[in-house]
């Protein structure tokens, strides 16, 4: 198996900056095939003149003796021969670079990687649209010392396709990681570091640093060719637009210049075979009647003529000397210029060239002039206009990234005046707070922010909660895993059953969380719609997509499908499904019912259209809970109960507070519970309810989606199932 081109371009400075040195750049082995070192040295010192700390790095790099066919395991040595340089530099008496040194060494060879790193610097891997760390800051509060500047090694494969950014501090703090993203998407590592070289270059900073390593097919190098350089620095002068000229377009000039005469000399040689062939075809066919007729018609056209000259000469004779005579005549000398024929007919590239020369001969003459300076003036607004829209839309970006960094100082800002009302018993305290949360959101979307943002982001969100009564949990580990592709839970007891897409029922005790496989509901018989259980009867009961009812017995571990005692009865379309002692209930979104059951000794009986729907009908119902009364949950989070199938017009529940429902998603509530919950999937939480509709306190969750959810009110816990995973709530 071939391993993927790897290219690498660098985004470098020349010369030392007032506050830093910066040393960026590419080093190859002639004893290393496929292979090449990078490094991206930063030393923070302003106070000395010069420093030795890039040659001691790059001769160890140049001379260090490896092997071809494993460098990797010769990388350790090459580090411990730097650490050694270092430490020689620093007793020597140069030690200005201790805790101001920040460098990344990398070692790239085949599709593998190797790197070492001290310091600040940080790196990303951009694959399949996804963005992962490879190293990151270092806070250590004690400097290094000499000899051990150069601690830890990581290594890795780079895969077909991936764009791997290092680089300084600096050059993260101007450029978010998504738009890094988009930038490195399908482009050429040196055209990448073109961009940037002029994002940076209108920033008028020349303190941020990168490497950029990109892998790719071989069959994807002339697609992706490109003819800039590897390295590109910010300091240099910039080039002038006659340069850039020849130097970007007169490469592609020559070459649509050579395919053009070549295609040119192609369509000849064509033309003129084609030419022979059709001439040689025609004296074949009809040449010898063609002489045959001209032979005739030439005698009798030139007996024509002779005639009509002989009665024309003595009027054109009178016609010439009268003009002669006249005043306008005078005498004109014709210039001549010779026609030169080559290869039969000019070239198309002569022939646009010529129609060039006559529109610009054309268009300079006087009586055009006003139609030229229209049109160069025409050219010189759009220009300028284009020139304008650039540097808005430039000016627009950097105003967001500066907006971006500042969030999280007004967001601090914010924050604590909220809280200050809070303790003092102002007013608006809590409307500052949402403030600050939004300001703390923003600011996190840079990456210089990320970390102190979240961390504030938090500290305001936990003041919010304490306003609307939410525990918020972040980041939970899993409970225990129920297998793949779980789609419905159910709890009996403290062990919960779930069903995957292929109808195959998991159980796992929550005290244990050891899952197993119980049984199978049969892929003939649909995927479960939802699913319910009766203490009463020990049963769990489970509608699916072919309108079918399979009931399994946890006691005898059997399964028996439903059946309708009447004969030729039929179960309901149903969207939910619950249970109360043997009852079974069916929301019938198509009908606009629910279906009530009574389970008898020859199965169920024919449904009964239970509630009354002449006031509200039940087509866009959610969810339903049974508890002796029913429950039923709509779109706009509204909740109505009805007792005995009569609706009870007093019911509702009340507002939640800080944010109002935005997804309803289930509702749940059984005899024994005092209260109703209910999951808003938008805002991934659970809201819990007295019975008599009066908020409570809600329970939000952030790094895993609540997709159902099943509660255990005797043991006050409450487990939700996300990506086939069990996780635990203590209520």
């Amino acid at each position: 198996m071939s391993h993927p081109v790897i290219r690498s371009a660098y985004l470098a400075t020349k010369d030392k900056l007032p506050d830093r040195f910066l040393f960026t750049g590419k080093l190859i082995r002639p004893d290393l095939p496929e292979s090449f070192f990078f490094y991206l040295v930063e030393v923070l010192s302003p106070w000395f003149p010069s420093t030795k700390v890039q040659k001691c790095i790059t001769d160890v790099l140049e001379n260090q003796p490896l092997a071809a066919s494993s460098p990797d395991t010769d990388f350790e040595s090459i580090v411990l021969k730097i650490n050694e340089s270092l430490e020689g530099l620093a007793k020597k008496g140069e030690g200005e670079w201790q805790g101001n040194l920040n460098a990344i060494l990398g070692l790239v060879w085949q599709n593998n990687i190797i790197i070492t790193q001290t310091g600040n610097v940080l790196g990303y891997v951009f694959r399949r649209g996804k963005i992962s760390n490879i190293i990151e800051k270092h806070s250590s509060p004690n400097l290094p010392l000499p000899g051990e500047t150069f601690t830890e090694i990581t290594d890795g494969k780079i895969a077909t396709g991936d764009r791997i950014v290092f680089g300084n501090v600096e050059f993260y703090n101007h450029l978010a990681l998504d738009r890094l993203r988009h930038l490195c998407e399908n482009k050429a590592s040196p055209e990448i570091v073109f961009v940037l070289l002029n994002f940076f270059k209108r920033l008028k900073t020349a303190k941020a640093n990168a490497v950029i390593i990109e892998a790719h097919t071989p069959s994807d190098e002339k697609d992706i060719l490109s003819s800039r350089p590897e390295i590109l620095y910010l300091d240099d002068a910039p080039e002038s637009f006659t340069a850039a000229a020849k130097k970007h377009f007169l490469p592609t000039l020559q070459q649509a210049w050579s395919k053009t005469r070549e295609l040119s000399q192609k369509a000849t040689g064509q033309s003129q075979k084609l030419a022979r062939s059709s001439s040689q075809q025609w004296q074949k066919k009809y040449g010898p009647k063609t002489k045959e007729i001209l032979a005739k018609g030439g005698t009798h056209l030139a007996r024509a003529t002779q005639r009509v000259s002989a009665s024309l000469k003595p009027a054109a004779r009178k016609s010439i000397e009268r003009i002669k005579n006249s005043d306008h005549y005078r005498k004109v000398s014709l210039k001549v210029k010779p026609y030169t024929k080559t290869n039969g007919k000019p070239s198309s590239l002569g022939l646009a060239l010529n129609l060039t020369q006559r529109a610009l001969s054309t268009a300079t003459l006087p009586r055009n002039r006003k139609f030229l300076y229209a049109g160069l003036i025409i050219v010189f607004i759009f220009a300028g206009y284009m020139k304008i829209r650039a540097n808005n839309v430039e000016r627009s970006v950097r105003n967001e990234a500066r907006s971006i960094v500042d969030a999280y100082e007004k967001a601090n800002s914010e924050y604590e005046a909220a809280r200050e009302d809070l303790v003092l018993g102002r007013s608006g305290g809590r409307e500052r707070l949402i403030s600050a949360l939004a300001l703390a959101e923003r600011a996190s979307e840079h990456e210089s922010n990320r970390a102190k943002a979240e961390t504030l982001r938090r500290q305001i969100r936990t003041e919010l909660d304490k306003t609307s009564a939410t525990e918020r949990f972040y980041n939970l580990a899993p409970k225990f895993s129920l297998g793949d592709n779980t789609v419905n839970i159910t709890l009996v007891g403290s062990e919960i059953y779930g069903t995957n897409s292929e109808g195959k029922i998991f159980t796992a005790d929550t005290r244990d969380t050891e899952a197993r496989l119980v049984a199978s509901l049969g892929r003939d018989n649909g995927q479960v719609v939802d699913s319910s259980y009766s203490e009463s009867t020990g049963k769990i009961y489970f509608y699916t997509d072919q309108s079918k009812l399979l009931v399994y017995d946890t006691a005898s571990k059997t399964f028996a499908e439903g059946k309708i005692g009447d004969e030729g009865g039929r179960w309901e379309p149903a969207k939910a499904i619950a249970s109360y002692v043997t009852n079974l209930y069916l929301l019938d979104t198509t009908a606009g019912e629910v279906w009530k059951h009574i389970e008898r000794e020859d199965g169920y009986s024919k449904g009964d259209d239970y509630v009354d729907t002449r006031k509200i009908g039940l087509s866009d119902a959610v969810d339903l809970a049974v508890d002796g009364n029913i429950y039923l949950l709509w779109p706009d989070a509204t909740v109505r109960k009805y007792i005995k199938g009569s609706l009870q017009s007093d019911f509702s529940l009340s507002a939640v507070p800080e944010n109002a429902i935005g997804e309803p998603g289930g509702l749940y509530t059984d005899a024994d519970s005092n209260h109703l919950y209910v999951l808003d999937r938008k805002l991934n939480r659970i809201i819990r309810f007295g019975k008599n509709g009066e908020f409570a306190n809600q329970y939000a969750v952030e790094g895993q989606t609540i997709e159902q959810f099943v509660v255990n009110t005797k043991i006050k816990k409450l487990w939700f199932l996300s990506q086939s995973k069990i996780y635990e709530i203590d209520l």
